[in-house]
Protein backbone atom coordinates (compact mmCIF):
# COMPACT_ATOMS: atom_id res chain seq x y z
CA UNK A 1 0.00 0.00 0.00
CA UNK A 2 1.41 3.35 -1.05
CA UNK A 3 0.78 5.98 1.64
CA UNK A 4 1.09 9.69 0.87
CA UNK A 5 0.64 12.65 3.22
CA UNK A 6 -1.60 15.38 1.85
CA UNK A 7 -0.42 17.74 4.58
CA UNK A 8 3.07 17.61 3.04
CA UNK A 9 1.73 18.65 -0.39
CA UNK A 10 0.55 21.96 -1.78
CA UNK A 11 -1.75 23.21 -4.50
CA UNK A 12 -4.41 21.19 -6.28
CA UNK A 13 -3.77 17.48 -6.77
CA UNK A 14 -5.74 15.00 -8.83
CA UNK A 15 -6.00 11.22 -8.59
CA UNK A 16 -8.16 8.53 -10.14
CA UNK A 17 -9.33 5.14 -8.91
CA UNK A 18 -11.95 2.52 -9.56
CA UNK A 19 -13.23 2.88 -6.00
CA UNK A 20 -12.61 5.68 -3.49
CA UNK A 21 -12.90 4.51 0.14
CA UNK A 22 -13.28 7.19 2.80
CA UNK A 23 -11.91 5.99 6.15
CA UNK A 24 -9.08 3.57 6.98
CA UNK A 25 -10.52 1.93 10.08
CA UNK A 26 -11.26 -1.81 10.27
CA UNK A 27 -14.17 -1.61 7.82
CA UNK A 28 -12.50 0.67 5.28
CA UNK A 29 -9.38 -1.48 5.30
CA UNK A 30 -11.45 -4.64 4.84
CA UNK A 31 -13.13 -3.10 1.77
CA UNK A 32 -9.81 -1.86 0.37
CA UNK A 33 -7.98 -5.16 0.88
CA UNK A 34 -10.72 -7.25 -0.70
CA UNK A 35 -10.95 -4.96 -3.73
CA UNK A 36 -7.17 -4.74 -4.13
CA UNK A 37 -6.81 -8.51 -4.08
CA UNK A 38 -9.27 -8.59 -6.98
CA UNK A 39 -7.23 -6.11 -8.98
CA UNK A 40 -9.49 -3.11 -8.34
CA UNK A 41 -7.65 0.23 -7.97
CA UNK A 42 -8.50 1.85 -4.63
CA UNK A 43 -7.90 5.36 -3.30
CA UNK A 44 -8.10 5.35 0.50
CA UNK A 45 -8.73 8.74 2.13
CA UNK A 46 -7.89 9.02 5.83
CA UNK A 47 -8.61 12.16 7.84
CA UNK A 48 -5.79 11.50 10.34
CA UNK A 49 -2.09 10.78 10.13
CA UNK A 50 -0.04 7.60 10.39
CA UNK A 51 -0.75 7.06 14.10
CA UNK A 52 -4.45 7.18 15.11
CA UNK A 53 -5.37 9.86 17.65
CA UNK A 54 -8.58 10.06 19.69
CA UNK A 55 -10.81 12.98 18.76
CA UNK A 56 -12.17 13.66 22.25
CA UNK A 57 -12.97 17.37 22.46
CA UNK A 58 -13.41 17.88 18.69
CA UNK A 59 -14.64 21.51 18.39
CA UNK A 60 -16.69 20.51 15.36
CA UNK A 61 -18.98 18.34 17.50
CA UNK A 62 -21.47 19.58 20.12
CA UNK A 63 -23.81 17.67 22.40
CA UNK A 64 -27.45 18.39 23.19
CA UNK A 65 -27.85 16.11 26.21
CA UNK A 66 -24.37 15.88 27.68
CA UNK A 67 -21.17 14.37 26.26
CA UNK A 68 -21.44 11.09 24.40
CA UNK A 69 -18.31 8.90 24.47
CA UNK A 70 -19.12 7.29 21.13
CA UNK A 71 -18.53 10.66 19.46
CA UNK A 72 -15.52 11.53 21.63
CA UNK A 73 -13.02 9.19 23.28
CA UNK A 74 -14.42 6.26 21.29
CA UNK A 75 -13.50 7.87 17.96
CA UNK A 76 -10.00 8.01 16.47
CA UNK A 77 -8.55 9.34 13.21
CA UNK A 78 -5.39 7.99 11.62
CA UNK A 79 -4.28 4.92 9.68
CA UNK A 80 -6.16 2.03 11.29
CA UNK A 81 -8.84 4.27 12.82
CA UNK A 82 -10.53 2.97 15.94
CA UNK A 83 -8.68 -0.35 15.66
CA UNK A 84 -6.02 1.50 17.68
CA UNK A 85 -8.55 1.61 20.56
CA UNK A 86 -10.47 -1.59 19.84
CA UNK A 87 -10.69 -4.36 22.43
CA UNK A 88 -10.46 -6.97 19.66
CA UNK A 89 -13.59 -8.98 20.47
CA UNK A 90 -14.99 -11.03 17.57
CA UNK A 91 -18.58 -12.20 17.88
CA UNK A 92 -21.20 -12.14 15.12
CA UNK A 93 -24.77 -11.00 15.48
CA UNK A 94 -27.20 -13.89 15.96
CA UNK A 95 -29.52 -15.02 13.17
CA UNK A 96 -32.53 -14.06 15.32
CA UNK A 97 -31.24 -10.48 15.55
CA UNK A 98 -31.48 -10.06 11.77
CA UNK A 99 -35.18 -10.86 11.85
CA UNK A 100 -36.60 -7.79 13.56
CA UNK A 101 -38.82 -7.93 16.61
CA UNK A 102 -37.54 -7.60 20.20
CA UNK A 103 -39.55 -4.42 20.56
CA UNK A 104 -41.28 -1.61 18.70
CA UNK A 105 -39.60 0.08 15.72
CA UNK A 106 -36.93 -2.63 15.47
CA UNK A 107 -36.86 -3.55 11.75
CA UNK A 108 -35.35 -6.56 10.03
CA UNK A 109 -32.04 -6.25 8.24
CA UNK A 110 -32.83 -6.98 4.55
CA UNK A 111 -29.52 -8.88 4.65
CA UNK A 112 -29.67 -12.56 5.57
CA UNK A 113 -27.15 -13.63 8.19
CA UNK A 114 -26.14 -16.56 5.97
CA UNK A 115 -24.76 -14.06 3.45
CA UNK A 116 -22.12 -13.01 5.97
CA UNK A 117 -20.93 -16.45 7.11
CA UNK A 118 -18.26 -16.92 4.39
CA UNK A 119 -16.98 -13.42 5.11
CA UNK A 120 -16.54 -14.23 8.81
CA UNK A 121 -14.36 -17.18 7.77
CA UNK A 122 -12.29 -14.90 5.53
CA UNK A 123 -11.86 -12.42 8.38
CA UNK A 124 -10.72 -15.18 10.73
CA UNK A 125 -7.95 -16.05 8.27
CA UNK A 126 -6.98 -12.44 7.68
CA UNK A 127 -7.02 -11.62 11.40
CA UNK A 128 -5.05 -14.72 12.34
CA UNK A 129 -7.60 -16.29 14.69
CA UNK A 130 -8.71 -19.91 14.71
CA UNK A 131 -11.70 -20.62 12.53
CA UNK A 132 -14.59 -22.51 14.06
CA UNK A 133 -17.99 -22.12 15.69
CA UNK A 134 -18.89 -19.73 18.47
CA UNK A 135 -21.54 -21.87 20.20
CA UNK A 136 -20.32 -23.40 23.47
CA UNK A 137 -22.14 -26.63 22.56
CA UNK A 138 -19.66 -27.08 19.69
CA UNK A 139 -16.79 -27.21 22.22
CA UNK A 140 -17.59 -30.28 24.37
CA UNK A 141 -14.11 -30.29 25.94
CA UNK A 142 -14.68 -26.89 27.53
CA UNK A 143 -15.51 -27.38 31.24
CA UNK A 144 -18.51 -25.04 30.99
CA UNK A 145 -20.09 -27.32 28.36
CA UNK A 146 -20.90 -29.85 31.09
CA UNK A 147 -23.31 -27.47 32.86
CA UNK A 148 -27.09 -27.49 32.42
CA UNK A 149 -27.77 -24.60 30.04
CA UNK A 150 -31.54 -24.90 29.81
CA UNK A 151 -32.89 -21.53 28.63
CA UNK A 152 -29.46 -20.32 27.51
CA UNK A 153 -27.49 -20.23 24.24
CA UNK A 154 -23.96 -19.47 25.47
CA UNK A 155 -21.23 -18.56 23.00
CA UNK A 156 -17.45 -18.16 23.13
CA UNK A 157 -16.07 -14.86 21.83
CA UNK A 158 -12.80 -14.85 19.96
CA UNK A 159 -10.20 -12.22 20.84
CA UNK A 160 -7.47 -10.79 18.68
CA UNK A 161 -4.05 -10.68 20.33
CA UNK A 162 -2.98 -7.11 21.02
CA UNK A 163 -0.24 -7.20 18.38
CA UNK A 164 -2.88 -7.69 15.66
CA UNK A 165 -5.61 -5.34 16.89
CA UNK A 166 -4.31 -2.33 14.97
CA UNK A 167 -5.57 -3.52 11.58
CA UNK A 168 -3.39 -1.15 9.53
CA UNK A 169 -0.24 -2.51 11.15
CA UNK A 170 -1.41 -6.13 11.05
CA UNK A 171 -2.37 -5.97 7.36
CA UNK A 172 0.47 -3.78 6.10
CA UNK A 173 2.24 -6.71 4.45
CA UNK A 174 -0.90 -8.11 2.82
CA UNK A 175 -1.89 -4.68 1.49
CA UNK A 176 1.62 -4.12 0.11
CA UNK A 177 1.56 -7.49 -1.66
CA UNK A 178 -1.89 -6.82 -3.11
CA UNK A 179 -0.88 -3.44 -4.51
CA UNK A 180 -3.59 -1.32 -6.12
CA UNK A 181 -4.15 0.80 -2.94
CA UNK A 182 -3.06 4.42 -2.72
CA UNK A 183 -3.67 5.81 0.76
CA UNK A 184 -3.78 9.55 1.44
CA UNK A 185 -3.18 10.59 5.05
CA UNK A 186 -4.38 13.85 6.62
CA UNK A 187 -6.92 13.96 3.80
CA UNK A 188 -10.12 15.24 5.35
CA UNK A 189 -13.03 14.87 2.91
CA UNK A 190 -14.89 18.17 2.72
CA UNK A 191 -17.01 17.83 -0.39
CA UNK A 192 -18.24 15.60 -3.20
CA UNK A 193 -18.54 16.44 -6.86
CA UNK A 194 -21.73 15.40 -8.66
CA UNK A 195 -22.43 14.93 -12.34
CA UNK A 196 -24.34 17.76 -14.11
CA UNK A 197 -27.67 16.03 -13.49
CA UNK A 198 -26.96 15.81 -9.75
CA UNK A 199 -27.60 12.07 -9.73
CA UNK A 200 -24.15 10.56 -9.42
CA UNK A 201 -21.09 11.11 -7.22
CA UNK A 202 -18.07 11.40 -9.51
CA UNK A 203 -15.31 12.60 -7.18
CA UNK A 204 -14.38 13.20 -3.54
CA UNK A 205 -12.61 16.40 -2.48
CA UNK A 206 -10.16 16.31 0.46
CA UNK A 207 -8.29 19.15 2.15
CA UNK A 208 -5.16 19.49 4.29
CA UNK A 209 -3.96 23.02 4.97
CA UNK A 210 -3.30 24.67 1.62
CA UNK A 211 -3.49 21.41 -0.34
CA UNK A 212 -6.57 20.06 -2.05
CA UNK A 213 -7.00 16.57 -3.50
CA UNK A 214 -9.65 15.57 -6.02
CA UNK A 215 -10.17 11.81 -6.38
CA UNK A 216 -12.27 10.82 -9.37
CA UNK A 217 -13.68 7.30 -9.03
CA UNK A 218 -16.39 5.16 -10.53
CA UNK A 219 -17.75 4.44 -7.06
CA UNK A 220 -17.28 5.99 -3.62
CA UNK A 221 -17.63 4.16 -0.30
CA UNK A 222 -18.10 5.93 3.04
CA UNK A 223 -16.50 3.73 5.71
CA UNK A 224 -15.48 6.46 8.13
CA UNK A 225 -17.44 5.34 11.18
CA UNK A 226 -20.99 6.16 12.23
CA UNK A 227 -20.36 9.76 13.29
CA UNK A 228 -18.17 10.79 10.36
CA UNK A 229 -20.06 8.94 7.60
CA UNK A 230 -23.33 10.47 8.81
CA UNK A 231 -21.75 13.92 8.95
CA UNK A 232 -20.56 13.61 5.35
CA UNK A 233 -24.01 12.54 4.13
CA UNK A 234 -25.72 15.35 6.05
CA UNK A 235 -23.43 17.91 4.42
CA UNK A 236 -23.96 16.40 0.98
CA UNK A 237 -27.75 16.39 1.19
CA UNK A 238 -27.78 19.95 2.57
CA UNK A 239 -27.06 21.19 -0.96
CA UNK A 240 -29.98 23.04 -2.53
CA UNK A 241 -29.66 20.85 -5.63
CA UNK A 242 -30.43 17.77 -3.47
CA UNK A 243 -33.25 19.33 -1.47
CA UNK A 244 -35.91 16.81 -0.52
CA UNK A 245 -33.90 13.81 -1.66
CA UNK A 246 -32.37 12.80 1.67
CA UNK A 247 -33.95 9.91 3.50
CA UNK A 248 -36.00 11.14 6.48
CA UNK A 249 -34.12 8.53 8.52
CA UNK A 250 -30.69 10.12 7.86
CA UNK A 251 -29.06 10.98 11.18
CA UNK A 252 -31.87 9.46 13.24
CA UNK A 253 -32.04 6.21 15.25
CA UNK A 254 -28.64 6.79 16.89
CA UNK A 255 -28.13 3.72 19.02
CA UNK A 256 -25.46 2.24 21.27
CA UNK A 257 -25.00 -0.71 23.56
CA UNK A 258 -25.70 -0.07 27.23
CA UNK A 259 -23.95 -1.93 30.01
CA UNK A 260 -24.63 -2.27 33.71
CA UNK A 261 -23.48 -4.32 36.65
CA UNK A 262 -26.08 -6.76 37.92
CA UNK A 263 -24.14 -8.83 40.47
CA UNK A 264 -20.92 -9.10 42.40
CA UNK A 265 -19.31 -12.51 42.89
CA UNK A 266 -18.02 -13.61 46.26
CA UNK A 267 -15.53 -16.31 45.26
CA UNK A 268 -15.51 -19.22 47.72
CA UNK A 269 -13.42 -21.82 45.88
CA UNK A 270 -10.85 -19.86 43.87
CA UNK A 271 -9.20 -22.88 42.23
CA UNK A 272 -12.49 -24.41 41.04
CA UNK A 273 -13.81 -21.01 39.97
CA UNK A 274 -10.72 -20.37 37.87
CA UNK A 275 -10.82 -23.81 36.23
CA UNK A 276 -14.39 -23.18 35.12
CA UNK A 277 -14.41 -19.52 34.13
CA UNK A 278 -10.88 -18.40 33.26
CA UNK A 279 -10.54 -17.51 29.56
CA UNK A 280 -9.03 -20.34 27.53
CA UNK A 281 -6.92 -20.56 24.42
CA UNK A 282 -8.44 -22.77 21.73
CA UNK A 283 -5.95 -23.50 18.94
CA UNK A 284 -4.05 -20.39 19.95
CA UNK A 285 -7.06 -18.06 20.06
CA UNK A 286 -8.34 -16.64 23.34
CA UNK A 287 -12.00 -17.50 23.98
CA UNK A 288 -14.28 -16.09 26.71
CA UNK A 289 -17.81 -17.16 27.55
CA UNK A 290 -20.84 -14.97 26.87
CA UNK A 291 -23.86 -15.96 28.94
CA UNK A 292 -26.54 -15.37 26.31
CA UNK A 293 -30.14 -16.29 27.07
CA UNK A 294 -31.87 -18.25 24.34
CA UNK A 295 -33.68 -15.95 21.86
CA UNK A 296 -36.99 -17.59 22.81
CA UNK A 297 -36.44 -16.60 26.45
CA UNK A 298 -35.63 -13.01 25.53
CA UNK A 299 -38.71 -12.66 23.36
CA UNK A 300 -40.98 -14.26 25.97
CA UNK A 301 -39.55 -12.03 28.70
CA UNK A 302 -39.76 -8.90 26.54
CA UNK A 303 -36.01 -8.29 26.80
CA UNK A 304 -33.71 -6.82 24.13
CA UNK A 305 -30.79 -8.75 22.61
CA UNK A 306 -28.26 -8.96 25.43
CA UNK A 307 -25.77 -11.12 27.29
CA UNK A 308 -24.03 -11.34 30.65
CA UNK A 309 -20.28 -11.59 30.99
CA UNK A 310 -17.77 -11.84 33.79
CA UNK A 311 -15.51 -8.86 34.47
CA UNK A 312 -12.36 -9.12 36.57
CA UNK A 313 -11.37 -5.73 37.96
CA UNK A 314 -7.77 -5.14 38.98
CA UNK A 315 -5.57 -2.20 39.87
CA UNK A 316 -2.80 -0.76 37.73
CA UNK A 317 -0.16 -2.10 40.12
CA UNK A 318 -0.75 -5.75 39.29
CA UNK A 319 1.16 -7.76 36.71
CA UNK A 320 -2.03 -8.10 34.70
CA UNK A 321 -2.57 -4.33 34.80
CA UNK A 322 0.99 -3.58 33.69
CA UNK A 323 0.81 -6.08 30.81
CA UNK A 324 -2.57 -4.68 29.74
CA UNK A 325 -1.28 -1.10 29.74
CA UNK A 326 1.88 -2.08 27.86
CA UNK A 327 -0.04 -3.89 25.13
CA UNK A 328 -2.67 -1.15 24.79
CA UNK A 329 0.04 1.49 24.39
CA UNK A 330 1.70 -0.66 21.71
CA UNK A 331 -1.64 -0.99 19.93
CA UNK A 332 -1.98 2.82 19.89
CA UNK A 333 1.69 3.21 18.85
CA UNK A 334 2.11 5.32 21.98
CA UNK A 335 5.84 5.25 22.76
CA UNK A 336 5.51 7.18 26.03
CA UNK A 337 2.80 4.81 27.23
CA UNK A 338 4.98 1.80 26.40
CA UNK A 339 7.88 3.28 28.36
CA UNK A 340 5.64 4.14 31.32
CA UNK A 341 4.40 0.52 31.50
CA UNK A 342 7.89 -0.94 31.09
CA UNK A 343 9.13 1.03 34.09
CA UNK A 344 6.54 -0.76 36.24
CA UNK A 345 7.54 -4.26 35.09
CA UNK A 346 10.16 -4.99 37.80
CA UNK A 347 7.67 -4.29 40.60
CA UNK A 348 5.14 -6.71 39.13
CA UNK A 349 7.44 -9.54 38.02
CA UNK A 350 5.73 -12.23 40.16
CA UNK A 351 2.33 -11.45 38.67
CA UNK A 352 3.74 -11.49 35.15
CA UNK A 353 5.44 -14.83 35.83
CA UNK A 354 2.12 -16.27 37.02
CA UNK A 355 0.42 -15.10 33.81
CA UNK A 356 3.12 -16.75 31.70
CA UNK A 357 3.01 -20.00 33.66
CA UNK A 358 -0.80 -20.28 33.44
CA UNK A 359 -0.66 -19.64 29.70
CA UNK A 360 2.07 -22.20 29.02
CA UNK A 361 1.01 -24.96 31.42
CA UNK A 362 -2.79 -24.63 31.59
CA UNK A 363 -3.51 -22.90 28.28
CA UNK A 364 -5.55 -20.26 30.10
CA UNK A 365 -5.39 -16.54 30.77
CA UNK A 366 -4.96 -16.27 34.51
CA UNK A 367 -7.32 -14.06 36.46
CA UNK A 368 -5.28 -11.46 38.36
CA UNK A 369 -4.54 -12.16 42.00
CA UNK A 370 -6.77 -10.06 44.22
CA UNK A 371 -9.22 -9.23 41.44
CA UNK A 372 -12.85 -8.36 42.15
CA UNK A 373 -15.41 -10.17 40.01
CA UNK A 374 -18.66 -8.76 38.65
CA UNK A 375 -21.34 -9.85 36.24
CA UNK A 376 -22.22 -7.19 33.70
CA UNK A 377 -25.09 -7.25 31.23
CA UNK A 378 -24.63 -5.55 27.86
CA UNK A 379 -27.87 -4.89 26.02
CA UNK A 380 -29.17 -3.26 22.88
CA UNK A 381 -30.49 0.24 23.43
CA UNK A 382 -34.12 0.58 22.30
CA UNK A 383 -34.52 1.86 18.74
CA UNK A 384 -35.71 5.49 18.92
CA UNK A 385 -35.83 8.03 16.07
CA UNK A 386 -35.45 10.97 18.47
CA UNK A 387 -31.81 10.11 19.21
CA UNK A 388 -29.94 11.65 16.32
CA UNK A 389 -26.99 13.36 14.67
CA UNK A 390 -27.71 16.61 12.80
CA UNK A 391 -26.23 19.92 11.71
CA UNK A 392 -27.18 22.68 14.11
CA UNK A 393 -26.09 26.05 15.47
CA UNK A 394 -22.78 26.38 17.26
CA UNK A 395 -23.02 27.85 20.74
CA UNK A 396 -21.98 31.48 20.88
CA UNK A 397 -21.20 31.75 17.16
CA UNK A 398 -24.06 33.34 15.26
CA UNK A 399 -24.60 31.89 11.82
CA UNK A 400 -22.14 28.98 12.19
CA UNK A 401 -23.12 25.32 12.45
CA UNK A 402 -21.54 22.23 13.94
CA UNK A 403 -22.34 18.55 14.02
CA UNK A 404 -24.72 18.10 16.96
CA UNK A 405 -25.26 14.80 18.75
CA UNK A 406 -28.49 14.22 20.66
CA UNK A 407 -27.94 10.91 22.46
CA UNK A 408 -29.32 9.85 25.83
CA UNK A 409 -29.40 6.46 27.57
CA UNK A 410 -33.18 6.78 28.13
CA UNK A 411 -33.36 3.17 29.27
CA UNK A 412 -34.71 3.21 32.82
CA UNK A 413 -37.68 0.94 32.14
CA UNK A 414 -35.63 -1.35 29.91
CA UNK A 415 -32.77 -1.46 32.42
CA UNK A 416 -35.14 -2.46 35.24
CA UNK A 417 -36.59 -5.23 33.08
CA UNK A 418 -33.11 -6.42 32.05
CA UNK A 419 -31.81 -6.38 35.63
CA UNK A 420 -34.82 -8.25 36.99
CA UNK A 421 -34.85 -10.73 34.11
CA UNK A 422 -31.18 -11.54 34.49
CA UNK A 423 -31.36 -11.77 38.29
CA UNK A 424 -34.02 -14.42 37.94
CA UNK A 425 -32.49 -16.26 34.99
CA UNK A 426 -28.92 -16.17 36.34
CA UNK A 427 -30.08 -17.13 39.81
CA UNK A 428 -31.89 -20.19 38.49
CA UNK A 429 -28.89 -21.18 36.36
CA UNK A 430 -26.51 -20.75 39.29
CA UNK A 431 -28.68 -22.81 41.63
CA UNK A 432 -29.40 -25.54 39.08
CA UNK A 433 -25.68 -26.15 38.58
CA UNK A 434 -24.63 -25.82 42.21
CA UNK A 435 -22.31 -22.93 41.41
CA UNK A 436 -22.93 -21.24 44.75
CA UNK A 437 -20.19 -23.43 46.22
CA UNK A 438 -17.72 -21.78 43.83
CA UNK A 439 -18.96 -18.21 44.04
CA UNK A 440 -22.01 -16.56 45.57
CA UNK A 441 -23.95 -14.09 43.44
CA UNK A 442 -24.75 -10.86 45.28
CA UNK A 443 -27.56 -9.02 43.51
CA UNK A 444 -27.14 -5.91 45.63
CA UNK A 445 -29.16 -2.75 45.13
CA UNK A 446 -26.44 -0.19 45.89
CA UNK A 447 -24.70 1.95 43.34
CA UNK A 448 -22.14 -0.77 42.53
CA UNK A 449 -24.59 -3.53 41.62
CA UNK A 450 -28.22 -3.88 40.72
CA UNK A 451 -28.71 -0.13 40.37
CA UNK A 452 -30.88 0.57 37.30
CA UNK A 453 -30.37 4.33 37.38
CA UNK A 454 -28.21 6.31 35.00
CA UNK A 455 -25.32 6.09 37.48
CA UNK A 456 -24.89 2.37 36.75
CA UNK A 457 -25.60 2.44 33.01
CA UNK A 458 -22.99 3.45 30.49
CA UNK A 459 -22.47 3.30 26.75
CA UNK A 460 -19.58 1.34 25.29
CA UNK A 461 -18.76 3.47 22.24
CA UNK A 462 -20.69 1.51 19.62
CA UNK A 463 -22.66 4.23 17.77
CA UNK A 464 -24.87 2.80 15.06
CA UNK A 465 -28.07 3.16 13.06
CA UNK A 466 -27.91 6.66 11.57
CA UNK A 467 -27.69 5.57 7.90
CA UNK A 468 -29.77 2.43 8.31
CA UNK A 469 -30.65 -0.14 5.66
CA UNK A 470 -34.18 0.21 4.25
CA UNK A 471 -36.29 -0.93 1.32
CA UNK A 472 -36.57 2.65 0.07
CA UNK A 473 -35.61 6.19 1.02
CA UNK A 474 -38.63 6.41 3.30
CA UNK A 475 -37.41 3.59 5.53
CA UNK A 476 -33.63 3.83 5.24
CA UNK A 477 -30.63 5.61 3.76
CA UNK A 478 -29.14 2.65 1.89
CA UNK A 479 -30.51 -0.42 0.13
CA UNK A 480 -29.50 -4.03 0.81
CA UNK A 481 -26.38 -3.53 -1.33
CA UNK A 482 -25.53 -0.48 0.83
CA UNK A 483 -26.05 1.95 -2.05
CA UNK A 484 -27.42 5.35 -1.00
CA UNK A 485 -31.02 5.83 -2.11
CA UNK A 486 -31.45 8.65 -4.66
CA UNK A 487 -27.75 8.93 -5.55
CA UNK A 488 -25.78 6.63 -7.85
CA UNK A 489 -22.34 5.17 -7.12
CA UNK A 490 -22.26 6.20 -3.45
CA UNK A 491 -22.21 3.52 -0.74
CA UNK A 492 -22.06 3.47 3.06
CA UNK A 493 -20.76 0.59 5.16
CA UNK A 494 -20.21 0.21 8.89
CA UNK A 495 -22.33 0.08 12.03
CA UNK A 496 -24.23 3.16 10.84
CA UNK A 497 -26.18 0.94 8.39
CA UNK A 498 -27.31 -1.47 11.12
CA UNK A 499 -31.11 -1.24 11.54
CA UNK A 500 -30.51 -2.46 15.10
CA UNK A 501 -27.30 -3.33 16.95
CA UNK A 502 -28.03 -6.78 18.33
CA UNK A 503 -26.04 -7.85 21.36
CA UNK A 504 -22.52 -8.37 19.96
CA UNK A 505 -19.71 -5.89 19.41
CA UNK A 506 -20.47 -4.49 15.91
CA UNK A 507 -16.95 -4.47 14.39
CA UNK A 508 -16.85 -8.10 13.24
CA UNK A 509 -20.24 -7.87 11.52
CA UNK A 510 -19.41 -4.44 10.04
CA UNK A 511 -16.18 -5.82 8.55
CA UNK A 512 -18.10 -8.78 7.10
CA UNK A 513 -20.54 -6.31 5.52
CA UNK A 514 -17.51 -4.53 4.08
CA UNK A 515 -16.31 -7.73 2.41
CA UNK A 516 -19.80 -8.38 1.07
CA UNK A 517 -19.89 -4.85 -0.38
CA UNK A 518 -16.41 -5.25 -1.91
CA UNK A 519 -17.52 -8.47 -3.61
CA UNK A 520 -20.55 -6.64 -5.01
CA UNK A 521 -18.46 -3.73 -6.29
CA UNK A 522 -15.79 -6.03 -7.70
CA UNK A 523 -18.17 -8.05 -9.85
CA UNK A 524 -18.03 -7.18 -13.56
CA UNK A 525 -21.11 -5.19 -14.49
CA UNK A 526 -22.33 -4.87 -10.90
CA UNK A 527 -25.37 -2.65 -10.67
CA UNK A 528 -24.87 0.68 -8.88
Amino acid sequence: MLARDLAAASGHLHSTADVCVVGSGPVGLAVARRLAERGVRVALLERGGRAPVSEDGDPGVAFDAGPYGGAGVGRAFGLGGTSALWGGQLLPQRASEFEGGFGAQRPHWLVDHHELEPHYRTLDRWLGVAEGPFELAAHPAHPLAALNWDGWSPRLSKWLPFRRRNIAAAWSGALARAGHVEAWLNARVTDFELDPAGRRVVAAIAQAGGAQLRVAARRTVLAAGTIESTSLLLALFARPALAGRASPTLGHYLQDHLSMRVAQLEVRDPAAFRRLFEPRFVRGTLRTVRLEPAPQFLRAAGLPPSYAHLVAEVGEGSGFGVLRDLLRASQRRDASGVWSALRRVPRTAPGLARLALTRLVRNRLAYPAGAGFWLHVDFEQPVDASRRIYRGPAAGAAGSTVLRVDWRPDADAVAVAVAEGYRRHLGEFWARNGLDRLARLDFGRGRATGDCSIRNIYDIYHPAGTTRIGDDAGSGCVDRHLAVHSLHDLYVVGASVFPALGAANPTYTAMALGLRLADHLGRPGAAP
